[in-house]
C-alpha cells in the first residue's frame, strides 16, 4: 500500500510539472515575442550547469554538438552548507559554466560570455 501511495504521488507530481512547464513556456515565449511561424516555438533549448572541464575532452565532442552559448563564471561558485552549520567551510576549486544547447542553432560556433554571481550596476556613460 505504501509503494502504491508513492507511485501515485510521483505520477501526480509529474502531471503537475508537465502542466506548469507548458504554462511557463507559453508565458515566456509570449513575453519575449518568439514567433510561432513554422513551429518556431517548438525549438528545443537545454541548459546545464557543469564544470568548465566538460569541454576539455575529445571524447565529449558528440555531447557538445549544437552548443549555442557558454556562460563562464568569473569567480568560483560558493559551496552550499546546511543552515546553522558551524563546521569548516568547504572551498570550491572548480570553475562552473552554464552550457546552452539549442536545436535550431546554425551558427559557426558557440558564443562565449563571462558572468558573475555578484550583482553589478550598469555603468553610466559620461559626456
Amino acid at each position: 500500500m505504501r509503494a502504491l501511495r508513492v507511485i501515485g504521488i510521483a505520477f501526480l507530481t509529474a502531471i503537475a510539472g508537465a502542466v506548469l512547464s507548458v504554462v511557463a513556456s507559453l508565458y515566456l515565449t509570449e513575453l519575449y515575442h518568439v514567433s510561432n511561424f513554422e513551429g518556431g516555438r517548438g525549438m528545443l533549448i537545454f541548459f546545464a550547469l557543469a564544470p568548465l572541464g566538460l569541454m576539455a575532452s575529445a571524447g565529449r565532442t558528440d555531447i557538445l554538438r549544437g552548443l549555442a552559448r557558454i556562460h563562464v563564471f568569473r569567480e568560483r561558485l560558493p559551496m552550499m552548507h546546511r543552515d546553522g552549520w558551524t563546521g569548516p567551510k568547504a572551498s570550491n576549486a572548480i570553475n562552473h559554466t552554464w552550457f546552452v544547447w539549442s536545436r535550431g542553432h546554425l551558427g559557426p560556433g558557440s558564443a562565449w560570455d563571462r558572468i558573475s554571481i555578484h550583482p553589478t550596476t550598469p555603468k553610466t556613460a559620461h559626456p
